[in-house]
């Protein structure tokens, strides 16, 4: 499910009421027996990791802060995200994917990172090429919650979100723009951004 205000005006300090409605979703591509889907609205606003450190220290080893597989975001997407938005029978529908993280998914990613499971997930520099959906509108709620939302008078409403793919330094990651272009080479948000919008991707049965 996803969130939208009953229409009022969002303030700081009022309380706040949100009509939930289901989400909608786009074919991001698809194959003999499964599509895969993304949101077609930005949801949320999450950040992608909570520190603007190039490296993070797991289990002794120093990890960049743009690796996909130990983000923050990715725990989010398959476990709040996951548990809140889909129910039991949604669940059964959506693949587990095994998703790519080479050096090739991404325009500036350097090291090939091994592939993950996911159940919900963000996609790639590659995966993104072509699609004819770029452009993402922020829900009311996802502004309240910190979303950049453009007020020009040829994108207004539209937000950056994220893809998994690392940026040009370890503390930062590739990002759609408010255009809905994801350029040859992208522009991209530091990981601790708290305005980049999330918008999901996920798998199901045909």
């Amino acid at each position: 499910k996803t969130v939208f205000t009953s229409g009022k005006e969002i303030s700081t300090g009022s309380r706040n009421y949100y009509l939930v409605e289901p989400i909608r979703w786009r074919v991001l591509y698809e194959n003999d027996t499964s599509l895969v889907l993304i949101a077609d609205m930005l949801l949320d606003a999450i950040p992608f990791n909570f520190s603007r450190e190039e490296h993070m220290l797991i289990d002794g080893v120093r990890i960049p802060a743009n690796d996909w597989e130990h983000s923050n975001i990715r725990k989010w997407l398959n476990s709040e995200f996951y548990n809140i938005s889909f129910d039991e029978y949604d669940q059964k529908r959506i693949v587990t994917t095994k998703i790519s993280n080479d050096k090739n998914s991404g325009y500036y990613q350097k090291r090939d990172a091994k592939p993950t499971l996911e159940k919900v997930f963000l996609a790639s520099h590659l995966e993104i090429q072509g699609f004819k959906f770029g452009c993402g509108i922020t829900t009311d709620y996802s502004r309240a919650r910190g979303a950049y939302s453009s007020t020009s008078s040829s994108h207004t409403g539209h937000g950056d979100w994220w893809l998994r793919s690392p940026g040009n330094v370890g503390a930062s990651v590739e990002n759609v723009d408010r255009r809905g272009v994801c350029d040859l080479k992208p522009f991209c948000n530091y990981v601790d951004d708290t305005s980049a919008s999330v918008r999901p991707v996920i798998q199901i049965l045909k």
